[in-house]
């Protein structure tokens, strides 16, 4: 006798499916059949940059902007990834290439 109580019975909130998971034994769920697909790795790389005063001086009026229009002060370090993400997310030429 199973020491786990029975599911079989309980009421399920309307909308809820089941779905059926079995394990192969590597880790990995062989039969999943989930609507969200596996998880990117998310693994931060560290990179490193030297830029000009100049160019200092346009990222800090950029936050500044930033911050005026939407109300919340940004470090750099979180803009800069948005900023380029948004760069090769709209370059054309770059995306008709096969950029990811």
């Amino acid at each position: 006798m199973s020491s786990r109580p029975s599911l079989s019975g309980l009421a399920r909130p309307s909308g809820w499916s089941c779905t059926r998971i079995s394990s192969c034994g590597h880790g990995r769920n062989a039969d999943a059949a989930l609507k969200l697909a596996r998880l990117p790795d998310r693994t931060p790389v560290r990179l490193t940059l030297t830029i000009t005063p100049k160019f200092h001086v346009r990222l800090a009026d950029y936050a500044a902007a930033y911050e005026a229009a939407y109300g919340k002060a940004e470090p750099f370090s979180e803009l800069i990834p948005a900023m380029l993400a948004a760069l090769l997310d709209s370059d054309r030429g770059f995306t008709r290439r096969g950029g990811r």
